[in-house]
């Protein structure tokens, strides 16, 4: 939970407002009460005191917003309203049409306007219907702007009643706050209005005009929209604006009829409009394609070549990556006891991911397109990606490794525009040359080694800034994310067994494990793995469990356990049965019974087991399930029993070799998994000879 809880007058003061000004206060509490108090209340150790000498514990406080006595965001002009009768017609047959939503959007109309000085200005009307006792919490509503660079007005703001009577938004209804989604110093300001007096059936209605004064660059103009909602929506549409001097070039995606404008002519500029009906929420489901990739989207440039681009944002990246000599030595200091340049760029990697945090604070628009210096960010301890993927360039510059930081979109979210010059991504890496090998690192992971990076960054496109190019993100071969294990166990009596196994991980399965259990202590790491050995076998115990290179990252993660198994397999006294259930992969596909959307794997993925079964003088062997193999265009798995002396010997491979299964295929895939579970329960029967 966060809270708005800094001393009064450090708000008020980054705020611009004075107490005289803001000399309302809304209390919100956590039991879903607020109240309103004239003076800022008092911090006292872990109490907050109001004017009426009421005291309240800071946990009772969820958050404290700012009032001004004659808001200056809510415009005093007459705002000229819809038709308020047929708002609610339209959104009480939305509701009939989709029932069982807790909202319903009527109407949402959003412009984004270049003006002929440069500056721009965003234009938004929302009318959306309340449809169950949940939805009246959304009654507020918040809006943020930059405060430095922008400021907003509320046009006109009401409630629209079941009954077609309205209330309308005053000054008493309009609280800021600062935001708490921004890791940066900007002046982010949350605009929060709450519309009074909803019911079931009632339609929020406003409409506001975003005004933006200091543009990162007044010759960039990249607008960008997508369509759709999560509630069924009646009317949707977005325009964009622009000077009939100016360049102008957009693109659509995933529109399912014609994806044309209605081009309009004014005196001075141009407007384009795409217009939406009757659209019907997109069901999401875990593990699909981003959910943003599949929405109709539209964007646009004013800029008619990606050098323009490149050249612009390289200015800055050029003034960044400078080698300082604080940078030349930390970078030598680093790398002193490396022996390949393999072994000197991992250093680095590693310094990079356990001595440089990972945080965000931007002071000026340059530094948030394209981070600070190289050298800032070493003397702070921290910055966010483009940031470290600066001064991990830097430092590898130092060493004689070509690198470049590089923009792109993760692939958990949309997929980067490439097809029209602009500025797009919310991710920076970094790209090296080792030997005229091309390598991806990513210094805002954590838990990677070389030449490994996080599975976000797989496939996705990219920016090469400094060598004004585009280029896709390669997706690693699986056996750079795979998870193998040795194992010997030893049947040592019909109840008992000793099990010791030795697992090595690499790439992004050796980081999800190290994700797991490098924050943890020796003893929870223990009750993990004993919890999971209970589960199969109950009464058994941990003898020893060891970790290579869980927190150095100097090489694979080593696993190596050592297990007394009970109740391994015994029927009765003279035979003995199990099977290998227990070391398939981790088939998660397996419960949807069908998918309305592809199925989606952010990484690749390889697996494989050896076990030997060291049977004891006077056990036979009765039966060994047949080998299998599958080949299919989504993975390979083979798997096969032989017998070494009196040894059983088990050997299997999967290989996932697609990231994508379409819906038409999923029962395919689905299938062809069942193959592999039906075989790894296929049990060995041993018995014990007299």
């Amino acid at each position: 939970m966060r809270y708005f809880l800094s001393i009064t007058f450090i708000l008020a003061s980054v705020l611009n407002v004075s107490f005289l000004e803001a000399n309302l206060y809304k209390i919100f509490f956590t039991n879903d009460t607020s109240l309103i108090d004239s003076l800022p209340p008092l911090f006292k150790e872990n109490k907050i005191i109001l004017s009426n000498g009421k005291t309240y514990m800071r946990s009772e406080v969820k958050e404290i917003l700012f009032r001004y006595q004659y808001s200056p965001y809510l415009s005093k002009e007459k705002f000229v309203f819809k038709d308020a009768k047929n708002l609610i017609e339209n959104g009480n047959n939305l509701n009939k049409r989709f029932p069982g939503y807790r909202f319903s959007v009527v109407e949402y109309d959003l412009k984004q306007t270049l003006l002929s000085n440069g500056h721009r200005k965003t234009s938004g009307h929302i009318c959306y219907r309340l449809n169950s006792i949940s939805s009246l919490k959304g009654n507020r509503v918040s809006l943020e702007f930059d405060e430095a660079r922008s400021n907003i007005k509320i046009l006109g703001a009401r409630v629209i009643l079941p009954d077609a009577s309205v209330v309308l938004l005053s000054d008493d209804d309009i609280f800021t706050s600062i935001s708490s989604d921004k890791k940066s110093i900007d002046r982010y300001v949350k605009l929060n209005l709450i519309f009074p007096g909803v019911c079931i059936g009632s339609l929020i209605d406003y409409t506001y005009e975003k005004y933006e004064h200091t543009p990162f660059n007044k010759e960039f103009f990249f607008p960008k929209h997508s369509f759709y909602d999560r509630f069924p929506t009646g009317s949707h549409s977005f325009s964009i604006e622009v000077p009939k001097n100016a360049f102008f070039k957009y693109s659509t995606r995933n529109f399912k009829s014609n994806p044309d404008p209605l081009i309009s002519n004014n005196d001075n500029s141009i407007s384009y409009t795409w217009t939406l009906h009757d659209l019907i929420p997109i069901e999401f489901e875990p593990e699909s394609p981003p959910y943003y990739d599949t929405l109709p989207f539209v964007y646009a440039t004013t800029v008619d070549s990606w050098d323009r681009v490149f050249k612009w944002y390289a200015k800055f990246l050029n003034k960044r990556l400078e080698t300082t000599p604080k940078i030349i030595e930390q970078a030598r200091l680093i790398t002193a006891s490396g022996l390949t340049e393999e072994d000197k760029v991992n250093l680095l990697y590693i310094f990079m991911q356990r001595n440089v945090r990972y945080i965000s604070l931007k002071e000026s628009i340059s530094s948030s397109f394209s981070g600070h210096s190289a050298e800032n960010t070493l003397s702070n301890g921290y910055g966010d990606c483009i940031d470290k993927s600066i001064l991990f360039s830097a430092l590898l510059k130092v060493i004689g490794i070509k690198s470049n930081p590089i923009i792109l979109m993760t692939n958990d979210q949309r997929k980067q525009i490439d097809d029209i010059p602009c500025l797009d991504g919310n991710h920076a890496i970094v790209k090296c040359y080792i030997n005229d090998k091309e390598y991806y690192l990513d210094p805002s992971s954590i838990h990677y080694n070389f030449p490994y990076f996080d599975y976000i960054n797989y496939g996705s496109n990219s920016m090469d800034i400094m060598e004004g190019k585009l280029s896709r993100i390669p997706v690693p071969d699986p056996k750079d994310n795979s998870f193998l294990q040795q194992g010997t166990i030893s049947i040592l009596s019909p109840q008992t067994a000793r099990l010791e196994i030795k697992t090595i991980a690499n790439g992004s399965t050796a980081a999800k494990l190290r994700n797991l259990y490098s924050p943890r202590k020796n003893s929870e790491i223990e009750e993990i793995f004993e919890g999971e050995l209970s589960k199969r076998y109950p009464g058994s115990n941990l003898n020893n469990i060891d970790f290579k290179h869980l927190y150095d990252l100097k090489g694979n993660l080593e696993i190596k356990q050592e297990y007394i198994l009970y109740n391994l397999g015994a029927i009765n006294d003279k035979f003995f049965a199990f099977n290998l259930e227990e070391i398939i992969p981790e088939f998660t596909a397996l419960k949807y019974k069908n998918r309305m959307n592809p199925l989606f794997f952010q990484d690749t993925k390889y697996s494989s087991n050896s076990f030997c079964y060291n049977l004891p003088s006077n056990m036979r062997i009765i039966y060994i399930p047949a080998s299998i193999k599958i080949e299919n265009p989504f993975f390979s798995y083979s798997g096969s029993y032989s017998i070494n002396g009196k040894d059983i010997v088990f050997k299997d491979e999967y290989i996932r070799k697609s990231r994508l299964i379409p819906v038409e295929k999923f029962n395919e895939f689905k299938l062809k998994l069942f193959e592999i579970i039906t075989f790894t329960r296929e049990q060995i029967i041993l018995e014990f000879e007299e």
